[in-house]
């Protein structure tokens, strides 16, 4: 690039400046994007390369086109300066030349020492003026900043203030909090310990309850036994000279079948094949237990039970009787009956319960074995004692599903 005056590169680069502003930056070469926020004071320190930029041909001929819209903002001089520079025709740099010696300065004769000295005090006036306008400012400046300051200090005051305040309140809610935390725990373990004093006395309750119950089973029993010795005292009084009459034959459990466990449900099979055997199931302990059906209603587990045992009869030509608390019967209800060829349905009446009512069915039933089945251990204990033979109702599950 053919390098010219500084005065006459600098309208060039004043005049390119306002093409790149003018120009979308994406449409703009590399090489001189970053020139396009610049403003026109600011890209003389870049002129050597704006100049050189000038030697694409891609780039004059947009500022060529730019030029011809005739929307430039460019007075006439520096627009056809840069257009001159653009088109590059034949003549150029001379035509450049001579826009050099327009804008040289004219030789002034030289001046006398009185105007060299005028003109010095003037420029000394001008620079003084200048400095006082600049302490002026600056003045005014650091007063607007030492109100700025002390506007800054009262509000960083206010939010320490509006801090501090925020500090304590959390400090006296954190306090409150554990205060409330504390009496909600307190409470908590009175109630803790209510609930282990009611249940402890729920405990004693019903043990003495139990208690009571089989006190009132054994002297039943002894009354009982007390008749029945009664009634035989007075039947061998009543026909002198018999014989004493033997004890009334007495119900022998069956044996476990030899290679079975006493709890599997083959050696529960086998047993309902024996000579007149009888079933006797405590209802609700069967479709309660694990495996049966306690997610239905009562209603329903008392009809599914009694299907499931009456096919379980059937198939083995046995009789079965089913053994419901009544209790848990709605006040006033009465229990809906079909009728089954293989299977009877009692239920106890209050205040009796189920275990109560079974083993006193029990009790009247002849001397043929019977299959008691229940898990209650406790009723296991007294149906054994009367001869039962005792199966579980996990048996009678497995056996019926």
């Amino acid at each position: 690039m053919e390098r010219f005056p500084a005065e006459v590169e600098n309208r060039i680069v004043r005049a390119l400046g306002a093409y790149l502003r003018a120009t979308p930056s994406r449409e703009l070469p590399a090489p001189v994007r970053r020139f396009g926020s610049f403003a026109p004071k600011a890209l003389i320190p870049h002129r050597a390369a704006l100049m050189a930029a000038l030697d694409d041909a891609a780039l004059r001929a947009r500022v060529v086109e730019w030029l011809g819209d005739g929307k430039t903002p460019l007075k006439r001089p520096d627009a056809d300066l840069l257009r001159t520079v653009a088109e590059r025709k034949d003549g150029w740099v001379e035509t450049l030349r001579g826009e050099e010696r327009a804008t040289s300065p004219a030789r002034r004769p030289p001046t006398s020492d009185g105007e060299r000295l005028e003109r010095e005090r003037e420029k000394t006036r001008k620079t003084r003026d200048e400095l006082q306008r600049v302490k002026s400012e600056t003045a005014d400046a650091q007063k607007k900043l030492r109100g700025q300051v002390a506007d800054r200090d009262r509000a960083v005051a206010d939010l320490q203030g509006q801090l501090k305040d925020a500090q304590s309140a959390a400090t006296l809610a954190k306090r409150e909090l554990q205060q409330v935390a504390s009496a909600a725990e307190r409470d908590r373990r009175r109630h803790d310990r209510a609930i282990e004093k009611s249940e402890s006395e729920k405990e004693k309750l019903q043990a003495a309850t139990r208690n009571a119950k089989r006190e009132a089973r054994e002297h039943l029993s002894r009354v009982r036994k007390l008749e029945r010795e009664l009634a035989s005292t007075k039947a061998s009084r009543a026909t002198p000279g018999r014989s004493t009459p033997r004890s009334p034959a007495r119900r022998a459990p069956l044996a476990v079948p030899k290679g079975r466990l006493a709890d599997a449900k083959e050696t529960l099979d086998e047993w309902l094949t024996t000579p007149r055997v009888h079933l006797l199931v405590d209802g609700y302990n069967v479709t309660k237990a694990k495996g049966g059906f306690g997610d239905l209603r009562l209603e329903s587990q008392r009809e599914r039970l009694i299907d499931e045992v009456g096919r379980l009869a059937r198939r083995k030509g046995v009789s079965a009787t089913i053994v419901f608390d009544g209790a848990d019967l709605p006040a006033g209800a009465v229990p809906r009956r079909r009728k089954r060829s293989h299977v009877s349905v009692e239920y106890s009446r209050p205040p009796d319960v189920g275990d109560d009512h079974l083993v006193a069915k029990l009790g009247s039933m002849p001397t043929d074995p019977v299959v008691v089945v229940t898990n209650d251990r406790e009723l296991q204990g007294r149906v054994r004692g009367l001869g039962a033979t005792v199966a579980t109702s996990d048996q009678l599950l497995r056996l019926i599903r």
